[in-house]
């Protein structure tokens, strides 16, 4: 498990690891946040080839993401953004460069199976929230899908999220989380 200290807008490599390409669920980085992020929601971007994966690590100091299986081997980009409650502030990273190397798995397949997308991620997160209180009201479920909703619009593109996003969103969906 590599381990990677955020310090202020700056990514240092505290536990260096080697990443191959081709895992699934497997490689780990360790995120450590200094104060300056403490109460902030926080999400890592992977970005390789100029696709961005996003994965939400929430608002603890201290959390664990794999590497998104979509990752191949060469050079690959990570960065960290936080939003406050409200937006009032965003705090960025400046990109940290990482090496992914070739893995020797061939079975021959040539895909792996996609890492959740960010909306998925926030449904996860929005259940088990629902499921640790024991069911809650539609309306609080609602809230809790605006709030997660409204600080990701402050950090992508409206359209891009409306497509994406808000959109494939079904009412079975919505039925499934929102239950009382």
């Amino acid at each position: 498990m590599m381990n990677l200290k955020v310090v202020g807008q700056r990514i240092v490599c505290e536990e260096s690891d080697i990443f191959a390409s081709g895992q699934v669920s497997f490689a780990t980085i360790q995120f450590d946040f200094s104060a300056e992020w403490d109460g902030l929601d926080k999400t890592v971007q992977f970005t390789q080839s100029g696709i961005t994966y996003n994965v939400h690590l929430g608002t603890s100091n201290s959390a664990v993401c794999y590497i998104p299986s979509e990752i191949g081997d060469g050079t690959i980009r990570v960065s960290v953004f936080g939003v406050e409650t409200g937006g009032s502030v965003i705090a960025t990273t400046v990109p940290l460069r990482l090496r992914v190397r070739r893995s020797g798995f061939t079975d021959g397949k040539d895909s792996v199976e996609p890492s959740p997308s960010f909306y998925a991620q926030l449904l996860e997160e929005i259940e088990e929230k629902v499921e640790a209180a024991g069911g809650i009201s539609a309306e609080t479920c609602s809230e809790m899908i605006a709030k997660a909703l409204a600080d990701y619009i402050k950090t992508e593109d409206l359209e891009e999220i409306i497509a994406t996003v808000i959109s494939p969103i079904t009412e079975e969906e919505i039925d499934t989380i929102c239950t009382e």
